[in-house]
């Protein structure tokens, strides 16, 4: 179903030239429509992506032009190719959405033999339409003083009834939290999925949360005891002061692995400059743009051999799930039903 938008549809320049939805850039001049440039859209803020995009056109002299809005609107303007510029180019937040414009067909397949040895098969593709060039991880955190990480095997252990009472869980409405189930759903199937999904319910301590902060804030003040978010929110958490009562579990590949998604990125079916989007995308899997990229967005390098950002290498060799993120996808509106029918708001 297309929804509605009202916000506008916003363009970015590398030299930062940000055009407005009338199309006249805020200084008043007009981009040098003379030199290569390839044209991404996402959904991503432009700012975050902008360093990423000066590095690139300084090693190659390819500019880079954003278009941003929400992914909804991006993949409408995809398919219709008669607004704004066409996209050369797509980046979003999670496998779910570049799923969805692979199954709608605004994704073209790129073969390239480096982006196979460098990117880990779970976080691709299979059918080589877009690639992971970020990692996103989801945790269990917990209150420090009143449990242990070695209590938390895996996001199942938060079905036990012996946590009843004492979970905490932002919205199922959250692409993180739907990338859950679909991954619970995955390693269960849909009857054992659902069972252990209204057992996590079961055992809420309060009403869930569509804000992690105020979710964090009840797991360190001790209404609830435990709880699942993203690793990055949860380690800028337990940064922010000193004394933090968050602590963090990862779960081992014993446990089936940490739930993993990705930001990532495809050259588009109707590229106008297919050439320049498919080096942008083989750019993004070097060293020095992965280390940008995770830095700027505080994940995971997708590259195993890239160091991770300061604040999370402490997480770099955690075990990842080897579930392809493409059943995220796959499975999204099936995990949609299932909340609803184990009444997971």
């Amino acid at each position: 179903m297309t929804r509605v938008f009202g916000r506008c549809v916003l363009v970015f320049w590398l030299p930062l030239n940000l055009v407005a939805c009338g199309g006249e850039s805020v200084d008043g001049t007009a981009p040098d429509q003379g030199k290569e440039f390839v044209v991404v859209y996402s959904s991503i803020d432009e700012v975050r992506m902008a360093p990423l995009y000066r590095a690139f056109t300084e090693e190659t002299g390819i500019r880079v032009q954003q278009v941003t809005a929400d992914d909804d609107k991006l993949l409408q303007l995809m398919l219709d190719k008669t607004q704004g510029p066409v996209a050369d180019f797509y980046i979003t937040d999670s496998a779910a959405r570049l799923w969805r414009a692979s199954d709608i067909g605004v994704l073209r397949p790129t073969h390239a033999d480096d982006l196979n040895a460098s990117i880990p098969s779970h976080l691709r593709d299979p059918e080589n339409q877009w690639f992971g060039i970020a990692v996103k991880a989801n945790v269990l955190v917990f209150n420090s003083t009143i449990a242990t990480a070695e209590e938390f095997a895996g996001y199942e252990s938060l079905a036990n009834p012996a946590w009843r009472g004492q979970v905490c869980m932002s919205s199922s409405a959250l692409p993180d939290n739907n990338a859950l189930i679909a991954l619970l759903i995955d390693r269960h199937q849909t009857r054992q999925a659902e069972l252990l999904v209204r057992q996590l319910v079961a055992n809420l301590a309060l009403p869930v949360f569509r804000d992690p902060q105020a979710m964090f804030a009840a797991i360190e003040s001790g209404r609830c005891t435990a709880g699942i978010a993203s690793l990055d929110a949860s380690v800028q958490r337990q940064a922010a002061g000193p004394g933090s009562k968050l602590g963090i579990a990862a779960p081992t590949l014993a446990n089936g692995g940490t739930q993993v998604d990705i930001v990532g990125a495809g050259v588009t079916r109707h590229a106008g400059n297919a050439a320049a989007a498919v080096r942008l995308l083989r750019w993004l899997a070097g060293h020095k743009a992965q280390e940008i990229i995770a830095e700027s967005l505080l994940a995971l390098p997708v590259v195993p051999a890239v160091a991770a950002p300061q604040r999370l290498r402490v997480w770099q060799e955690l075990q990842q799930s080897e579930t392809n993120v493409a059943q995220f996808g796959l499975l999204h509106q099936e995990a949609i039903d299932l909340a609803a029918r184990a009444r997971y708001p």
